[in-house]
């Protein structure tokens, strides 16, 4: 998993984490990922605020147990990420919060990997203004 930022903000603060395992079973290399949003747009955000959570939601739009995971990043995009089993037709979703300290545009990708032989990575393309 790979997150790159091209910003030099720094900042503390924490995003909400609601995912957690939605099934008990064992993942075994499959499932069917399907993510939503494939970018956030966070817009202007004052210097030194938290911007609202936007979610991306994980989804397992296949037959068996898929494993997800989510790295978790610092300012300027706060991610709590971690690892989840998403069960058959289920999904979870994962908060992100724009925080910094510095005028001007920030903008990182955040790799999301799975269990879903077809799609073991997905990027998530996300982008704010300071002002």
């Amino acid at each position: 998993m790979t997150v790159a930022a091209t910003s030099t903000a720094t900042a503390t603060a924490s995003a909400t984490r609601t995912p957690t395992p939605t099934s008990t079973a064992t993942p075994v290399n499959g499932g069917k990922l399907k993510l939503k949003p494939k970018s956030i747009k966070f817009g202007k955000v004052a210097v030194g605020s938290v911007s609202k959570s936007h979610t991306i939601q994980i989804k397992n739009a296949g037959t068996v147990a898929m494993l997800a995971a989510v790295p978790t990043q610092g300012a300027p995009f706060v991610v709590n990420g971690g690892e989840f089993i998403v069960s058959p037709h289920g999904s979870t979703k994962v908060a992100l919060q724009f925080v910094l300290k510095l005028k001007g545009p920030a903008r990182a990708t955040l790799t999301i990997t799975s269990s879903d032989p077809e799609h073991r990575t997905v990027v998530v393309k996300v982008s704010g203004t300071g002002r």
